[in-house]
């Protein structure tokens, strides 16, 4: 996924994403960016699993892309005054350049909180505030290691552009990462992920996806295994 081949758009929310021309591929929903991203990893990730009974969060995302889901879940976990800590992996970041055009083309709300994370260091630990710490990584998500998390964030690139990351073999790696009763949520509902989820150990739900998307898939690592 070459940045260099980038284009922003306009998604069908007024947010916006970024096109892949070489490949026809975006970073995120065409039906709506924002809105994809607080359906699937806010509110079926974060949300449920602090309605499960967990507080204080740790989340490990793959691919953080533009950034968007690490403003979100900073942005929640601040509206309600909760601890969050955040790690994510990026092999191919963006370039100052194309994250100011991205942050710029935002709406106005979530622009302040971008720009934070989006300057944020890489490799290297840093506070959005006293009870929010962001690890951005450079890197392969097949050879790094990941730390402990509560919520998985799987946001990598399709597995028809990206499959390395959707094997059998990786999810048993997102299962080993993830703490009793913690879950996987992702955009990609296809039955090759689900199987591959399920052979690592996940219990499955196909739940409903954000606009433009009739399902979405949530994996838990059950506390009995």
């Amino acid at each position: 996924m070459n940045p260099s081949t980038l284009t922003i758009i306009t998604t069908e929310d007024g947010s916006p994403s970024f096109l892949n021309t070489a490949l026809g591929e975006t970073y995120h929903s065409r039906h709506g960016a924002a809105q994809e991203s607080t359906h699937v990893f806010i509110q079926a990730g974060l949300m449920h699993r602090r309605h499960a009974g967990a507080h204080a969060l740790q989340v490990f995302e793959i691919g953080f892309g533009t950034g968007l889901n690490a403003a979100l879940a900073a942005a929640h976990a601040q509206s309600l005054n909760y601890p969050l800590t955040y790690h994510t992996i990026e092999k191919y970041p963006l370039s100052p350049v194309q994250h100011a055009e991205y942050i710029a083309s935002a709406p106005l709300e979530l622009q302040a909180i971008l720009h934070t994370v989006s300057v944020a260091p890489w490799d290297a630990a840093s506070s959005i505030s006293d009870d929010i710490q962001l690890t951005k990584m450079k890197g392969d998500a097949l050879e790094a290691p990941f730390a402990d998390c509560d919520v998985l964030f799987l946001d990598a690139f399709a597995p028809a552009v990206s499959p390395e990351l959707w094997t059998p073999e990786m999810m048993q790696k997102y299962f080993a990462c993830l703490k009793p009763g913690g879950i996987m949520v992702t955009y990609c509902a296809k039955g090759a992920v689900r199987r591959a989820m399920q052979s690592a150990g996940f219990e499955v739900e196909r739940i409903p996806g954000p606009p433009g998307k009739r399902e979405m898939l949530r994996a838990t690592k059950t506390i009995t295994r």
